[in-house]
């Protein structure tokens, strides 16, 4: 894995919340696990994902053409990752990294983990 970002979005009411790639020529691919929506995105050799630990089937949300969109009240972190040169053999971990949920409790990935910045959205 190349890098790995995760985003902050601390709500305390209801709001719309959207984390996508500002470009209309890329299109996404769902790749989604148990309680993880995710989208990645294949350009040359680069592979991003953006993920959200989320359970679709009770929040109003959906993964749109360019990443995922959610109405929440609640705080939630989008996890984007990437990886560069991407081969057959090597795009799985991206998929794993913006699994919160994995990415914490495997052990093997915490050296990676150290990569992750946070950034707080206070205005939405």
């Amino acid at each position: 894995m190349s890098g790995r970002l995760s985003i902050l979005v601390p709500l305390k009411e209801q709001a719309t919340v959207r984390c996508v790639l500002q470009n209309n020529i890329i299109v996404g691919h769902p790749e989604t696990g148990e309680n993880l929506e995710a989208i990645s995105f294949y350009y040359d050799d680069v592979k991003l994902s953006i993920g959200v630990t989320a359970d679709f089937m009770q929040q109003e949300a959906q993964i749109v053409t360019n990443g995922i969109e959610l109405t929440t009240t609640s705080p939630i972190t989008f996890v984007v990752s990437w990886i560069q040169p991407v081969t057959g053999d090597n795009d799985l971990p991206t998929f794993f990294s913006v699994d919160l949920f994995y990415f914490v409790n495997n052990k093997n990935a915490m050296d990676t983990h150290k990569r992750t910045v946070s950034i707080a959205f206070f205005n939405i």
